[in-house]
């Protein structure tokens, strides 16, 4: 006698049910009987796994935070003073220090004078100088004259050229949107472009400075440093873009150093 596949359905789903270990048994309300009237069992609900593949745990958490993937932590360090902010990049013209002298349009630029290393204060994801020029008390980024559409004004994206340039800045609140706020190159050339402040976090495995921007519509997006070549700072999600429409960028990375 032939039997089709729609006999065998219900068989085969009720020996998997009962074949499961106690506690791996679905999680619905178990123990209830119309006729009966018992009143429902609450079934405990088992942990949630770490379902990650083995072949991710190797990653930095440079590699993990551009995956998207959760930091290994501590993923950063609070407080944390840094003497100087170490930059490394593939060309050694482009690597150094950042200097605390900030250029004729209040930027961070990568210089060589060990003299003039820029030293911070690292809390609750920000940076703030402990010496160089005064008037705006944190590093931050402020947004970039030169937009891309789309993503838009105010918004990072991994096929854009849009950048943020690094800048002394006020305050602005963590995991927000770019906002409007004083910045060092806002006041240096009359422009009036929006800042984010609290987008820093420190890898405490080897003290890596890692920025994440938040586009308008609140979403994160993990960045990169980069060094133009007139030695400005810039954060961008894509250095090769950058380069393309701006010209001179490279990818860098940023280092706290104790």
């Amino acid at each position: 006698m032939k039997f089709t596949s729609k006999l065998f359905v219900p068989f085969v789903l009720a020996t998997v049910v009962a074949a499961l270990p106690a506690d791996e048994a679905p999680t619905t309300a178990s123990g209830f009987d119309d006729q009966q009237g018992i009143k429902p069992t609450p079934v405990k609900e088992q942990p949630k796994k770490n379902n990650e593949s083995p072949l991710l745990s190797h990653l930095t958490n440079r590699e993990r935070q551009r995956r998207g993937l959760k930091l290994r932590g501590p993923a950063q360090v609070t407080p944390k003073t840094c003497s100087s902010l170490r930059v490394e990049s593939g060309l050694d013209i482009y690597s150094g220090i950042i200097g605390s002298t900030l250029d004729m349009n209040g930027r961070y630029i990568v210089t060589k004078n060990e003299k003039d290393a820029l030293s911070v204060s690292f809390k609750d994801h920000e940076l703030k100088p402990s010496n160089g020029p005064y008037g705006f008390p944190y590093i931050r980024a402020t947004f970039g004259v030169v937009t891309q559409t789309p993503p838009g004004t105010d918004n990072l994206a991994g096929n854009s050229y849009n950048f943020a340039m690094l800048t002394r800045t006020t305050h602005t609140p963590a995991e927000s949107p770019a906002q409007v706020g004083g910045s060092s190159f806002n006041f240096k050339t009359g422009a009036k472009q929006h800042i984010e402040s609290s987008i820093f976090t420190i890898d405490a495995q080897n003290g890596e400075i890692l920025p994440t921007w938040y586009n308008t519509d609140g979403t994160a997006h993990p960045s990169t440093f980069g060094v133009n070549e007139h030695s400005e700072i810039i954060i961008s999600m894509n250095i090769g873009q950058y380069n393309a429409k701006v010209g001179g960028g490279i990818a860098a990375r940023i280092f706290c150093v104790e």
